[in-house]
């Protein structure tokens, strides 16, 4: 849902931009033993920037990511 932005008249005009939004979650994998944790922010004009992690003790793996996007294109790694 993308809310209008609001100038607010008076002698000295107030400028409110969009609101942001976030969700995020967190995973546990009974069968592997994996924990994973991630989460998002979007942003006023449909960009976002997204990023997470995961870790498994019983192998010592550890991986990360992230990515940003909007609306002249993204990058992630």
């Amino acid at each position: 849902m993308v809310l209008p932005l609001y100038i607010y008249p008076g002698p000295v005009p107030v400028y409110y931009p969009y609101v942001n939004s976030y969700t995020g979650g967190t995973y546990y994998n009974t069968y592997t033993g994996t924990y994973a944790r991630g989460g998002t922010v979007y942003g006023p004009w449909g960009g976002a920037v997204s990023a997470g992690a995961a870790y498994n003790p019983v192998t010592g793996a550890y991986g990360r990511g992230a990515a940003v996007y909007g609306p002249n294109g993204g990058v992630g790694a």
